[in-house]
């Protein structure tokens, strides 16, 4: 990070983390974390997300672009569609890390309730943490400590999964490596194997005429369209923001 760079984000620190009090207690400690190479997303402490504030403080998965355009892609079709005939849905967010999706999707629908699931306990605290910043009452939020399906055992509206499907051996940014969560990230069979596992399960716990989402690495459209029809489910990959494919939308049969 050159000198303009260092400037600019100390300066983007002091605005968010400090409301612009650039004599702020803890500051020097934040620009040495900075020079170390901790994501400054980390730093701050939060990061927006679909209209919320999501809160890293226990360092989830640092909630990405590519996510927050499938997401408003989500509540953007609810809006227009779903959501009208069934304003009280129930949903899960499956993978659920931060709780940025689920928490967008309670503040967007102020009726509906649902599940975050995780197999991290830490992660679950962290939800809890995204929901109290965003004054989500703890009554519409249900958190359950699950490997995937392994404890899930409702049906749902809609299933949205930000899953981990990057391979081990894959390249990606020394700070993702050192600093965010491996479990969130890397996953088995060449990034694969949580990917298997979701539309394993897909069909036991979407309602008919539910809706699914789920985001996947950007070469791995070919292996979404061999699960839909492995499981025989009517789904279409679609691109992100960059026109890359990124994510899948599955629609249960009524």
């Amino acid at each position: 990070m050159n000198t303009e760079e260092k400037k600019r984000t100390l300066a983007w620190i002091v605005r968010d983390k400090y409301h612009g009090d650039a004599k702020a207690e803890g500051l020097k400690e934040d620009e040495e974390r900075l020079v170390a190479g901790e994501p400054v997303d980390y730093i701050i402490g939060w990061k927006p997300f679909c209209g919320i504030e999501v809160d890293l403080s226990l360092q989830p998965l640092i909630p990405r672009e590519e996510t927050e355009y499938w997401v408003t892609q989500c509540i953007t079709e609810l809006r227009d569609g779903f959501a009208v005939q069934k304003q009280n849905f129930r949903f899960l967010d499956l993978c659920t890390g931060s709780g940025c999706i689920a928490a967008s999707l309670l503040t967007a629908f102020p009726h509906t309730q649902g599940d975050c699931a995780d197999n991290n306990s830490r992660m679950l605290e962290q939800v809890t943490r995204t929901m109290e910043r965003n004054h989500l009452p703890q009554k519409r939020c249900r958190i359950i400590q699950s490997d995937m399906w392994q404890e899930i055992q409702g049906t749902y509206d809609l299933i949205c999964a930000n899953p981990p499907y990057v391979g081990e051996g894959e390249m990606v940014g020394d700070m993702v490596r050192k600093y965010e969560p491996h479990s969130a990230v890397f996953s088995g069979d060449a990034g694969t194997a949580e990917l298997k596992k979701f539309f394993e399960g897909l069909s036991e716990h979407l309602l008919p005429r539910g809706i699914a989402y789920c985001e996947f690495g950007s070469e791995q459209g070919n292996v979404i369209r061999a699960l839909l029809a492995q499981y025989s489910l009517n789904g279409r990959v679609c691109n992100d923001q960059f026109g890359r494919e990124r994510f899948v939308r599955v629609d249960a049969e009524g």
